[in-house]
């Protein structure tokens, strides 16, 4: 690695409390060895697959679609933006959002874009999980038309919640992105604020899972450092 590059951690922190969309259940960590017992230290964990930061795959909503073991190593190693596009509580994002936001940062056709609205602040209060900003239908399609490898958030759910279970059970955005076979990353964080506005190369690497339809994942960031573009 070159002395000027850079690598930055854009996970939230993986635990027992993290907040989780409201059909799942919290993960569940079990000590199975002990040190002092057995001479070493292990669990056992219980979790949904769309758990923590994580990667949704094209299967989970597309029959056809890539699973986990199948998604591309240069799509979840790839060069893309980290875009700039400050959304409040039920905001919507739309195409025309998008628009004003590569302006400002370009977009070029291959990229993954990662979405940076600052929800993410918000990780662990109440509202995180329940009124979260989102991606409408038309936002969607401009990203598929975009051309893009692969998309991520920092909010719970890429759709709306008018689009959920909680609104008209469409998961138009969902279903529009992944049957393109373009897989979903939700709930960044960490450092993403600090590359922000910028252009990085994106790896986000699950476990290899045999019919995957999701799983969590350590997404990092690696470019330069220095002031935004």
């Amino acid at each position: 690695m070159k002395n000027d590059t850079e690598l930055f951690d854009l996970s939230q922190l993986f635990s027992r409390d993290i907040p989780v969309y409201h059909i799942y259940s919290r993960p569940i960590f079990g000590i199975y060895h002990t040190i002092d017992e057995h001479a070493f230290y292990d669990r056992v964990a219980s979790f949904y697959t769309h758990s923590g930061t994580h990667l949704d795959a094209p299967r989970h909503f597309s029959k056809s679609g890539y699973d986990i073991s199948q998604i591309p190593l240069d799509t979840l190693v790839n060069k893309g933006v980290v875009l700039d596009l400050p959304k409040g509580e039920g905001a919507e994002i739309t195409a025309e959002d998008f628009e004003k936001a590569k302006s400002k940062t370009p977009i070029e056709r291959g990229d993954t874009v990662i979405v940076n609205t600052g929800w993410h602040h918000r990780w662990g209060k109440p509202e995180y999980a329940k009124k979260f900003p989102g991606i409408v239908r038309s936002g969607a399609e401009w990203l598929v038309n975009a051309g893009i490898k692969m998309v991520g958030v920092d909010w719970i759910c890429i759709d709306h919640p008018t689009q959920t279970d909680m609104g008209d059970n469409s998961w138009a955005s969902h279903r529009t992105i992944l049957s393109n076979n373009i897989p979903v990353i939700e709930n960044i964080g960490g450092e993403v604020d600090r590359v922000t506005g910028r252009r990085v190369t994106i790896i986000a690497l699950p476990v290899k899972v045999l019919d995957g339809d999701g799983f969590p994942v350590r997404v990092i960031a690696m470019g330069k450092g220095g002031k935004p573009m």
